[in-house]
């Protein structure tokens, strides 16, 4: 089709790019077309609980918990109701949240695997806080810190690493073995700060209880009792 430049009205024709087909009028002759799609709202009824709700697409239920009602569940082994697990779920004999949370039902009958199994109760909580009251109160009595910084102990300074490294001559004072900076930190040589005293038993981080260990015999020490020096069992 020839690509017409006046419109019979005698307006020019703004002939756009591309491949289709030219146009043989104006646009005020022959506006362009916008379609624009609206929804609407249709009532529909749920085909478990019979509610009626509204909706723009087709569907069978009107809430995920009715959904959720027809998906085959495994049922509890207690009460029979179904549970969160899927019929394909390789798990045997599960049991639901109520079931699970009934202490005179729950399979273990003790307050620990109450707790464990998420129930929140007022009971469950004053169980908990009693037991780490215990907890506490025997570590006072043992003489060993609380664990209030994590596992690794609070933050050293690390002017007071370099310093210790310094004082021990960059040397291991268990197998004597030199523990140069510039090697590989994941390597056996590389130097560690060690606790003569660990933390579990109340070592503290007093330059008196720190040494220089190379990474291998502080991994082999843990936090056992030995805290002697190489050099001072050789004298």
């Amino acid at each position: 089709m020839a690509k017409a430049t006046v419109c019979p009205c005698g307006k020019d024709i703004d002939q756009l790019p591309g491949s289709g087909r030219p146009r043989q009028k104006c646009t005020d002759c022959a506006p362009r077309k916008h379609f624009k799609y609206t929804p609407v709202e249709r009532q529909q009824t749920c085909s478990i609980c019979g509610e009626q709700f509204s909706g723009t697409k087709q569907a069978a239920y009107c809430s995920n918990a009715c959904k959720w009602l027809m998906q085959k569940r495994k049922p509890c082994g207690i009460c029979g109701q179904p549970t969160g697990w899927r019929s394909s779920a390789p798990v045997d004999n599960p049991t639901c949240n109520e079931c699970r949370r009934d202490y005179a039902r729950f399979e273990h009958g003790t307050r620990r695997g109450y707790y464990g199994a998420k129930c929140r109760c007022d009971d469950c909580r004053r169980w908990n806080r009693e037991v780490n009251q215990q907890y506490r109160a025997k570590r006072r009595a043992d003489g060993r810190p609380l664990k209030s910084f994590g596992s690794s102990g609070p933050w050293i300074n690390p002017k007071v690493r370099v310093a210790v490294y310094e004082r021990d001559n960059w040397t291991c004072q268990t197998c004597g073995i030199s523990t140069p900076l510039e090697g590989d930190p994941n390597g056996n040589n590389y130097p560690s700060l060690d606790h003569i005293v660990p933390q579990s038993k109340g070592g503290g981080h007093e330059m008196s209880n720190l040494r220089l260990l190379c990474r291998w015999c502080n991994c082999v020490r843990g936090n056992g009792d030995y805290h002697k020096d190489l050099f001072t069992e050789a004298s």
